[in-house]
């Protein structure tokens, strides 16, 4: 049996609290302790950023369709430096993942459009295109194996594409006159005028409208053109076509591009019907194919068009995608829609006897008393025949409005060729008409022009 003395003690360390039996930790281990927690903590943080990364890429998208940039100038900017000011610009992150066209010049004017439309004009016009990732946008070929879905980061933002056919339409030119211009000049000429004479806003921030050149054929033309009181899309449609070059209305600028090749693939026929307004559209036409190749449709290898008056029916045999351009013109021809249907197009245009209006009316009231020209270039008689068109019309009161536009188109072709021609009291027609089949041309009448083209 144990003793008494020794019972007590046992009891008294069983009640006493129990001693701090835990050492000091060593500087090692507290260093270990803190690096463990600072790693827990950034392998959540890096967490939290990857888990969603479509709100992310959401969030970017959204950055750079909201982020208006009030004014962008480019000439013959390397790609590479255009791309580092828009980042500047922004502070959006844009990398170039194409090296090689880091020293594409870049020349480009752009007014009040949002950061994602300036990143897709100027990879645009290098060959490249964009793709918009989470913090940050990508400019890379256009065949990249990075490629991903672009159809979210690409979608239309906001636009004012109405305003711009507005503009296009309703901004009179007084005066257009080059000789022998650059076709940038040229450009750059009407989009100044289109500021000018914008009196659809009072906002001078607002005035005016894009163009963008984007085609690599095509821009070294020389224009020479005189016209006078015309809407701006007139001119911007014959200053195109004399350089060989089309364009179309985008998202928030006009874009001058080229020509798109013959069509090629499986011919369908159809027959489609032409009714409401197109019915006087075709009344007039002789030659179908020719007169629908006037409004941008293309005709391939054996692609044929015949309008059976009779039946007021279009019988057309070629590729689906031609077909479907045809259907989407007739009907907006017979919805009476056709104007603004050619703008959007960008199509060159023919009209009905009826539409031809002035042009036509002075092509016969102008009398030339006398036109005497041996072996005179045909740019020259044209040239004298405007001037006397001015100077001999006297159904025009505003001596502005008095004449008719001529317009040589290809005028290269005709270069060295001369005219010899002796006329007393003849119409203007007939003046231009001769001297046209000397050197194998034909003109065709618009409302705002009379246009001189190659017969082949």
């Amino acid at each position: 049996m144990a003793e008494t003395e020794t019972i007590e003690q046992r009891i008294q360390m069983i009640l006493k609290p129990a001693p701090n039996v835990h050492r000091k930790p060593s500087p090692l281990a507290k260093l270990g302790a803190t690096a463990f927690t600072l790693l827990f903590l950034l392998v959540g943080f890096v967490g939290s950023q990857t888990t969603n990364p479509d709100a992310t890429k959401a969030a970017t998208e959204a950055k750079i369709n909201e982020t208006i940039l009030t004014s962008i100038e480019f000439r013959d900017t390397p790609l590479a430096d255009a791309l580092n000011f828009l980042q500047q610009k922004t502070g959006v992150n844009i990398i170039l993942q194409a090296p090689d066209s880091a020293e594409t010049k870049i020349t480009l004017r752009l007014k009040n459009v949002p950061l994602a439309e300036a990143v897709k004009y100027t990879a645009s016009l290098a060959q490249l295109k964009y793709r918009v990732d989470p913090n940050v946008i990508v400019v890379l070929p256009i065949n990249s194996d990075l490629e991903q879905d672009t159809k979210v980061s690409e979608r239309p933002v906001p636009t004012a594409r109405g305003i711009i056919e507005k503009k296009m339409t309703s901004t009179i030119l007084p005066s257009v006159q080059f000789s022998d211009t650059p076709l940038s000049d040229a450009i750059e000429f009407l989009a100044m005028k289109s500021i000018e004479l914008d009196e659809t806003t009072e906002d001078q921030n607002k005035k005016g409208i894009n163009i963008v050149i984007n085609a690599s054929k095509g821009t070294d033309a020389l224009i020479t053109l005189r016209l006078t009181n015309v809407p701006l899309a007139e001119a911007i449609r014959y200053t195109t076509s004399l350089a060989g070059l089309t364009y179309r209305v985008d998202e928030q600028a006009v874009v001058i591009e080229e020509k798109a090749p013959a069509p090629s693939g499986d011919l369908y026929t159809e027959a489609i019907g032409i009714s409401g307004e197109a019915i006087a559209l075709f009344r007039p036409v002789k030659d179908a194919k020719k007169f629908l190749e006037s409004f941008g449709i293309r005709f391939g290898q054996g692609a044929t068009a015949i309008y059976n008056q009779g039946q007021s029916e279009l019988i057309v045999r070629n590729t689906k995608g031609e077909l479907d351009q045809i259907k989407a013109f007739i009907k907006a021809a017979a919805e009476g829609k056709l104007d603004q249907f050619k703008i959007e197009q960008g199509w060159e245009d023919v009209f009905p006897n009826e539409a031809k209006g002035d042009s036509t009316s002075k092509l016969d009231s102008i009398i030339i008393p006398k036109a005497e020209f041996n072996k005179t270039p045909f740019a020259d008689v044209l040239d004298f025949l405007r001037q006397r068109s001015v100077e001999l019309d006297a159904e025009e009161i505003d001596r502005a409005n008095k004449g008719i536009n001529i317009i040589l188109e290809e005028a290269k072709r005709v270069e060295a060729e001369t005219v010899t021609l002796k006329v007393t009291n003849i119409s203007l027609g007939n003046v231009l008409r001769y001297a046209a089949d000397q050197v194998g041309f034909k003109y065709t009448v618009e409302p705002n022009a009379v246009v001189f083209r190659p017969k082949d």
